[in-house]
């Protein structure tokens, strides 16, 4: 038995107790409704760049580490685990795509590993600001694409 799932009432007891059962209630159903905001934004944005959608690219790709590559797009690489909490670990989406089954606190060195074999095999390794990979996502939604081809 895992007792993580006692959590979450533990958190609505704490806060039923300093502002009420109601008020805690709606509290956290507005936390929760924001970080599930917040997580989708970011997931959805790190497979929906321009590149990310280049099916040819990604179609005749080396290897099947090479399309991964390919296929998604990281938000402040460098940054140490704790920093990454903004953007809930989702920064390290390559590194996931890679090495999916790895403990996340591997995330960063993996990382710099990743950007050094990149640069050594000439393999573009997309790597953005927010506002930037926001923008591309909003666009690669705005127009129909690649339609007929297959995108894995």
């Amino acid at each position: 038995m895992h007792y993580g799932f006692l959590m979450k009432p533990i958190q609505l007891a704490i806060l039923s107790q300093f502002i009420g059962l109601k008020q805690g209630a709606l509290s956290m159903f507005v936390q929760y409704g924001i970080v599930s905001i917040w997580f989708f934004t970011i997931s959805v944005m790190n497979h929906n760049t321009e590149l990310g959608w280049d099916v040819d690219r990604r179609n005749n790709a080396q290897d099947w580490g090479e399309s991964q590559v390919y296929a998604c797009a990281d938000i402040g690489v460098g940054l140490t685990f704790m920093e990454s909490a903004r953007y809930l670990w989702l920064n390290y989406h390559t590194v996931h795509h890679l090495f999916p089954h790895t403990d996340m606190s591997k995330h960063p060195g993996i990382q710099k590993i990743l950007v050094e074999t990149c640069r050594e095999f000439s393999i573009h390794y997309e790597c953005n600001d927010f506002k930037t990979l926001y923008l591309e996502m909003v666009e690669t939604f705005s127009r129909a694409r690649h339609e007929g081809k297959y995108t894995f």
